[in-house]
């Protein structure tokens, strides 16, 4: 514990910071993947509209 003195007064405030920090970054980075595969899903549907697919050709019954 004093190691922890040395370096903050205040340890429950240190970590409630740190770990606000890493939800806050954690969530971004969240996002940023989701707009990445919103993206994937946007250019797959819009390759289907204007080519369909190769499944479309096959009935399944």
């Amino acid at each position: 514990m004093a190691q922890v003195r040395e370096v903050t007064p205040n340890l429950s405030a240190t970590v409630e910071t740190l770990l606000g920090d890493y939800l806050q970054s954690a969530r971004q980075q969240c996002e940023g993947e989701q707009r990445k595969l919103d993206g994937v899903i946007d250019a797959v549907n819009d390759l289907h509209i204007r080519h369909g697919f190769l499944s479309d050709e096959f009935s399944t019954l």
